[in-house]
């Protein structure tokens, strides 16, 4: 029986811990991005439809729930419509 030795291809590996750590930076700030938002959100859903606020309060909140969702479906939109940026090996954008 011969003994075969498989080797690693550098680049294959340095791609696999490349995109393991963009995985998990992505993670990491979605994760703090909806932990530091959605109690101020919360808060603008609340004064929106408790109506405990005042004219002026129920206005700002409604005008930051109107950003928030224009946000949102403009990055689901972007996020679908596979016009995202993707970045080449040597750091060249390509469309």
């Amino acid at each position: 029986m011969a003994n075969h030795v498989t080797q690693r291809n550098p680049d294959s590996a340095d791609e696999a811990t490349d995109a393991r750590i963009e995985r998990n930076k992505h993670i990491i700030l979605v994760l703090l991005t909806v932990f530091t938002t959605a109690p101020f959100i919360g808060y603008c859903l609340y004064i929106v439809f408790a109506n405990v606020g005042s004219t002026d309060n129920i206005r700002w909140a409604t005008s930051v729930l109107a950003g928030v969702i224009g946000v949102l479906i403009g990055r689901l939109i972007g996020r679908t419509s596979g016009r995202q940026v993707r970045t080449a090996k040597n750091g060249c954008g390509q469309v």
